[in-house]
């Protein structure tokens, strides 16, 4: 069963209200976004976005009566395009947008697209079929030197160039398919006392090329300020992040806004999971959230 990660701060800076309009722009199970639904009465309207559509086929069987109501909408898509979105629904002016940047279960373990490193599967990664490429692309295409970057930019791994040289080493001998041949050229790089540490050497480097597959950080930074531009006087952004790289775009982006005069930095620190919840849901470990509101 899928937990939602801070479901009660969520809730509390999101504030959804009766007869208010909402995104979940990550909706994935529906955990956030069945919550938000309790809330918001007949006449509220809540737009689901996934990018997955597995993800979405299962929200709209789910969710089905409140498709039926109007309360409910759904869109396979890219949340960049949010304000796109927007526009071709006629939502008008919204009182929140929620975000949670967060790998779902499902998608880590039923998908087959190579997301965990601990199940052997092929090196897929891509959350929509509307990308340039995927991560047997990146893996096998990149040239060494880019691919260290891409590795220590985004996975912020310190045996990078290591890691790097291993993976051209194994694709010069036979093109790289599979989530063990590359989980096996991370190993190879790290030296025997660090392999056996409470993060997997490989975790880093497969978070680094799904980043780069996806385009994740790129689309972060583009959704956020439309989001921003699309509420209602009032109108609130909660952001959940799980690595430093989404965090520190939240961050910026709302000390951006803040500094332009548009709203308030709810959260002067960001919100973490107490210590009961990340004993109960083990993927909350990281989670930070932020929040913002229009002024």
């Amino acid at each position: 069963m899928h937990i939602p990660v801070l479901l009660q701060k969520t809730l509390e800076y999101l504030q959804p209200r009766n007869g208010g309009r909402y995104i979940d722009a990550t909706a994935g199970q529906g955990g956030h976004l069945r919550e938000i639904l309790k809330h918001i009465g007949a006449r509220g309207r809540v737009m689901a976005i996934d990018w997955d559509p597995v993800a979405i086929a299962y929200l709209k069987s789910e969710f089905a009566s409140d498709a039926r109501n109007g309360r409910c909408m759904f869109v396979q898509g890219n949340f960049a395009h949010i304000k796109e979105y927007v526009v071709r629904f006629h939502m008008g002016q919204l009182d929140g947008v929620l975000f949670d940047f967060g790998l779902s279960r499902a998608t880590i373990e039923e998908s087959g697209k190579g997301f965990s490193f601990q199940k052997n599967e092929p090196l897929v990664m891509t959350y929509g079929s509307d990308v340039e490429q995927t991560a047997e692309d990146v893996v096998n295409n990149t040239p060494e030197r880019e691919l260290a970057d891409i590795i220590f930019q985004f996975g912020e791994d310190r045996l990078s160039r290591r890691i790097a040289h291993a993976i051209v080493l194994q694709r010069q001998r036979h093109r790289i398919t599979m989530t063990s041949e590359l989980v096996a050229c991370v190993m190879s790089a790290y030296p025997p006392r660090f392999r056996h540490g409470r993060i997997h050497p490989a975790t880093k480097t497969f978070q680094a090329i799904r980043i780069v597959v996806n385009k994740e950080l790129e689309n972060i930074s583009r959704a956020l300020p439309d989001a921003l531009d699309m509420l209602c006087l009032s109108g609130r952004i909660v952001a959940l992040s799980y690595h430093s790289l989404e965090d520190r775009i939240v961050k910026n982006v709302f000390q951006d806004a803040s500094r332009d005069h548009q709203g308030l930095i709810l959260t002067k620190k960001p919100i973490t999971p107490l210590k009961q919840e990340k004993e109960q849901n083990p993927s909350s470990r990281s989670a930070k959230l932020r929040a913002f509101e229009k002024k």
